[in-house]
């Protein structure tokens, strides 16, 4: 555009400019030291801007080759320090004002880069994950009729992603769903009219017989036992929950996706995510403390089996996101923004 403007004898000057901070300026200069940490922070800030800088030389180099016509002599950069003060006073600016504030939120998280993605830099390819079926146990309360299913009844959750169990804060129903109590051979359990035969299916249920039918906003207020965690998470209300997979119950871990989160904004959940930047958990029972959330999957599976939780496990192959730079598979983590 600023070509044809110029050539049609408009005053259109070309400045060229570079973004010359990122990731993958860093990766690069790790791979030419051979790893990472092996020089000081200072030192290491200084090497990235010298590549940055080399790399500039070089495309300046091949648009002059082309005809492209700029001020060469005076591109703006992002790592020039008059840019980077002009970004940390309008920072400042943004303080002064009180619209910058401390808060938790649900990102893209690569585990292996140790860093947030944003949407564009997340790709989805096929992945095959572990899914699962669980039982909560119900401890008491909803509204309605619901306030007289006993403790014998437990409501049972689908997910794809074991390792968020220690995490759950709360189980999701659709408002408007009919839910069911179902007698069964593994006990009676309380998930989604609609799913019931999902149900049967996945879990190798042969019998299964309707007791009694409830509304979703029934269950808002109940609460429901942890498998292995000593807590009880209440039953909520959200409208993202469907009948086209699962039992039409959300296992809901604030810490770990943004729908989860919103409901954990709008009930006052606690928005629980304890993993360090590689996805190591540094709180939770001895049996996957320390240990990777991807490591945690099968670990996870076993507590709940061991606890008569599980009621069916299977490999589920899916479109999962991606880091678009290493392609490994990324997980969904709330941190401090």
């Amino acid at each position: 555009i600023v070509k044809s403007k110029s050539m049609a004898g408009h005053y259109a000057p070309y400045v060229p400019g570079w973004d010359c901070h990122g990731l993958p300026i860093e990766t690069q200069v790790e791979k030419e030291l051979g790893g990472k940490g092996k020089v000081p922070p200072a030192e290491f800030r200084k090497l990235c801007r010298e590549f940055a800088t080399r790399y500039v030389e070089q495309h300046k180099k091949d648009f002059k080759r082309l005809g492209v016509f700029g001020r060469w002599n005076d591109p703006y950069l992002t790592m020039s320090f008059d840019y980077e003060a002009t970004i940390a006073n309008a920072f400042l600016d943004f303080m002064e004002k009180g619209y910058v504030y401390r808060g938790r939120k649900p990102v893209y998280w690569c585990l292996f880069d140790s860093t947030a993605l944003a949407e564009a830099e997340v790709e989805y390819e096929d992945h095959v994950s572990p899914s699962i079926w669980v039982k909560f146990a119900v401890v008491g309360g909803g509204k309605n009729e619901a306030t007289k299913i006993g403790s014998d009844v437990s409501a049972v959750i689908w997910t794809t992603t074991p390792w968020t169990i220690p995490h759950n804060r709360a189980l999701a129903f659709h408002p408007d769903y009919e839910y069911a109590v179902v007698q069964t051979e593994k006990g009676k359990l309380l998930l989604a009219v609609d799913r019931v035969a999902a149900l049967q299916s996945e879990c190798e249920i042969k019998q299964a017989e309707i007791l009694t039918t409830y509304k979703g906003r029934d269950f808002e207020g109940m609460k429901f036992q942890h498998p292995f965690v000593p807590i009880h998470v209440p039953g909520v209300l959200a409208d993202y929950v469907t009948l086209d997979q699962g039992s039409g119950i959300v296992h809901t871990a604030p810490g770990h996706g943004v729908d989860d989160f919103n409901s954990g904004q709008k009930y006052g959940l606690e928005i629980y995510a304890p993993l360090d930047d590689k996805g190591v958990y540094t709180e939770g029972l001895p049996e996957y403390r320390g240990k990777d959330v991807f490591t945690a999957n099968p670990i996870i599976v076993k507590l709940l089996a061991d606890r008569d939780a599980l009621l069916g496990h299977h490999p589920y192959k899916h479109s999962y996101p991606h880091c678009w730079r290493c392609h490994n598979p990324v997980i969904f983590r709330a941190t401090e923004q």
